[in-house]
């Protein structure tokens, strides 16, 4: 049975603690409008349960430049790592990719974009993964590349499904698309899944 939602004016108090908090500070950042029945603004409202806040325009604009100054740090501090953006809910049951579907966009190290999506499936044993877009026209050579998107369903190691980790992913988009990524770095905050600035570093 669900708690039925609540609503209280965030506080000078309760707004420099949220802002300590990167969830609770994009939740104030990202405050939405509501009005009447006859289109008239009431008040901005954070979307959240099972308390909803109401916030002045002074607390989102400060929440918003706040949150915009972390965003553009962590973009420039792993433009050069492989970004992977969360976009299922998290369970310990995916082991180190957290997610049950995940997105990454980059650049190889020749310039190549490409939008990858990995998801488990039926178990956590197998996955599948798809390329929704990329400059690579090797990929559309491949048998498994059909009207502008390289599906390959049930990724295999030694032709057995496996559990796919960070290390294993890494390996896979390196091998894939040419690039040199050393790390992965997940973006939990930001949703910064369509917007590409993670590129691949040249090799040394």
């Amino acid at each position: 049975m669900h708690t039925r939602k609540s609503r209280e004016t965030l506080t000078a108090e309760k707004f420099n603690e949220f802002i300590q908090d990167l969830e609770k500070l994009r939740m104030v950042a990202c405050a939405h409008h509501c009005c009447d029945q006859n289109g008239r603004f009431l008040y901005w409202s954070t979307c959240s349960y099972p308390i909803e806040y109401t916030v002045s325009k002074e607390q989102k604009y400060e929440a918003a430049k706040l949150y915009t100054e972390q965003r553009a740090a962590f973009k420039e501090a792993n433009k050069n790592k492989l970004v992977i953006t969360m976009m299922g809910h998290p369970g310990e049951e995916y082991g180190d990719l957290k997610s049950p579907r995940i997105r990454t966009y980059f650049k190889d190290k020749n310039g190549d974009r490409s939008l990858v999506e990995l998801g488990f499936l039926y178990n956590k044993q197998s996955c599948a993964y798809m390329v929704t877009h990329s400059d690579n026209i090797e990929l559309e050579k491949s048998p498994a590349y059909k009207n502008g998107e390289y599906r390959n369903h049930g990724l295999k190691e030694n032709d057995k499904y496996f559990d796919l980790t960070q290390a294993k992913l890494l390996k896979l988009i390196n091998k894939t698309f040419g690039c040199t990524f050393k790390e992965i770095v997940f973006d939990q905050h930001f949703g910064l899944c369509d917007e590409l600035y993670c590129v691949s570093p040249s090799k040394k």
